[in-house]
């Protein structure tokens, strides 16, 4: 096992066997983090899930939130994490705590352009600290309804249940 590649390593283990690999390192795919579709479909899992409709009866969800609650929904290891979070936000010692959570989920840029790229197209719109569904917003109802409807994103969605009930406040998520 000399190769620089853990795939040609694999390939390597599975020599011996009745497998037969072909290793082609320069088709990886890149993480499904950096997948316009995938980030589309969490942020509308996220707006399924909790979005709130306003006075006039428009859904909406405060973009801090959602930023947050999309950003541990791709990454279910951290549901723990912000559970201790929740629980123990007056502690000042749980603030520093969620400190690394917190600089994890604001320097998720990939989000912020996906939010961006929604909003150039008119499927999201912002509504002073909130995002709300926008005149093509159809896009994000038919990708919540595939999802449900063809049992995709089942992890994601069961972190999104997972999150509901914690008490996750403007001021936690301001850092303050």
């Amino acid at each position: 096992m000399s190769n620089d590649s853990p795939l040609n390593d694999l390939a390597d283990l599975l020599a011996d066997t009745q497998v037969r690999t072909r290793v082609s390192a320069e088709r990886l795919a890149p993480s499904a983090l950096y997948d316009l579709h995938y980030r589309e479909t969490l942020i509308a899992c996220a707006f399924g899930a909790y979005a709130k409709p306003d006075l006039a009866g428009v859904s909406r969800i405060h973009d801090q939130r959602l930023k947050l609650i999309q950003f541990v929904a791709a990454r279910p290891v951290l549901l723990p994490m912000v559970r201790r979070w929740s629980k123990d936000r007056t502690n000042p010692q749980s603030a520093l705590f969620a400190g690394s959570l917190r600089r994890g989920f604001l320097d998720d840029r990939m989000h912020d352009d996906v939010v961006s790229y929604l909003l150039a197209g008119r499927v999201l719109l912002r509504s002073g600290a909130n995002l709300v569904f926008g005149d093509r917003a159809d896009l994000l109802h038919r990708l919540y309804r595939d999802a449900l409807d063809r049992d995709m994103f089942v992890h994601e969605r069961r972190t999104l249940a997972a999150l509901r009930p914690l008490v996750i406040t403007n001021r936690m998520l301001e850092g303050r």
